[in-house]
């Protein structure tokens, strides 16, 4: 892995992390001109044609998986530690 980026969004009440993700995932792809065709992802989302989610259960992918998790565990405490875990967030009325 050589870079890390963060993508911070506020959830709402009605809203899953299968709508989240389906909206993230494109962004992001988009940001670093990404033309992958697998994403591997924690949980089944529903994405564009042209890109086919996977959801790997063992293996170097599920590790990758399991490495961002942490990695957004690490992300919330260190977000909390310093008092700034509301502030500046995209907020769904941004997202569209």
């Amino acid at each position: 892995m050589i870079n890390t980026d963060t993508l911070e969004l506020e959830k709402n009440l009605d809203e899953d992390e299968h709508d989240i993700l389906s909206y993230a995932i494109p962004n992001v792809r988009e940001r670093y001109n990404s033309i992958a065709p697998e994403v591997a992802t924690s949980i089944e989302v529903v994405l564009p044609a042209d890109m086919t989610n996977t959801v790997p259960q063992r293996g170097e992918k599920w590790k990758l998986i399991e490495l961002s998790l942490k990695n957004l565990d690490y992300f919330i405490s260190q977000k909390k530690r310093s008092g700034s875990y509301n502030t500046n967030k995209q907020t769904p009325a941004e997202r569209y």
